[in-house]
């Protein structure tokens, strides 16, 4: 979904013979011709596709009202529960292995200017707590990428100083960046893929990095193996 030139498109459930197609958020009665409208060219961003949980998908409200809102959505019934309200000035919501919403980001200023803050919901307590600021005139610091099987670990990228970027595991209940989880020796790491098959979900598959061209280092042996395959019979290399 998206929008293309002269174009609107919209997210749609479907079933798997591709004939019924309903809206990923159920739509609510339009109070005003405004509402209709923005109805008609909205359309809501999918969250998360929940793999543990097939009969649902979170998806965020683009909405004249509500936008922002998260929202667990049944895709077989059409059912819709609110699981998050929007808060003003916050963005860049994340979630976790259990899909649970437990990232999300606001932009603010202070003596040092301009920065992101990244606030991530406490695995215990469930407070939400700021981490990590990133500042633009710095363009240096820590980004949040995802989160690892134990509730409390969490992955980043780190470009403090570095010559470039690093994936590291980070402790969130004692705020200390552990081990790195991936670096390369020439480009930056980027993200870490994560499997969202039944038996192995969350196992970390690969890591990707920045090379002349957007690239993965694979650590399960299996999809490596598939990767060096695929590029040899394409002559990628």
């Amino acid at each position: 979904y998206g929008t293309t030139k002269g174009h609107l498109i919209k997210a749609y459930v479907t079933d798997l013979q591709g004939r019924d197609f309903a809206p990923a958020l159920p739509e609510g009665r339009a109070r005003s011709e405004l509402d209709e409208l923005v109805q008609r060219t909205s359309s809501p961003d999918i969250l998360d596709r929940l793999p543990r949980d097939p009969k649902h998908i979170l998806v965020i409200s683009n909405a004249l009202r509500g936008s922002g809102d998260v929202y667990k959505v049944n895709v077989y019934t059409g059912q819709s529960e609110r699981v998050y309200r929007a808060v003003e000035d916050y963005f860049g919501l994340q979630t976790d292995q259990a899909g649970e919403i437990r990232a999300r980001q606001r932009t603010d200023t202070d003596g040092g200017g301009t920065y992101i803050a990244t606030e991530i919901r406490h695995p215990d307590t469930r407070e939400w707590q700021e981490h990590f600021r990133l500042y633009g005139k710095e363009r240096r610091g820590m980004q949040l990428v995802g989160f690892s099987t134990d509730p409390g670990i969490a992955y980043v990228v780190d470009t403090r100083n570095r010559d470039r970027a690093g994936l590291y595991e980070y402790d969130i209940r004692t705020r200390k960046v552990l081990g790195p989880a991936f670096e390369h020796k020439v480009f930056a790491a980027s993200d870490v893929i994560q499997s969202d098959a039944p038996g192995d979900y969350g196992a970390v598959l690969g890591f990707s990095y920045q090379a002349e061209a957007p690239r993965i280092y694979w650590t399960d042996p299996t999809l490596a193996s598939v990767d060096k395959a695929l590029t040899q019979a394409l002559n990628l290399k």
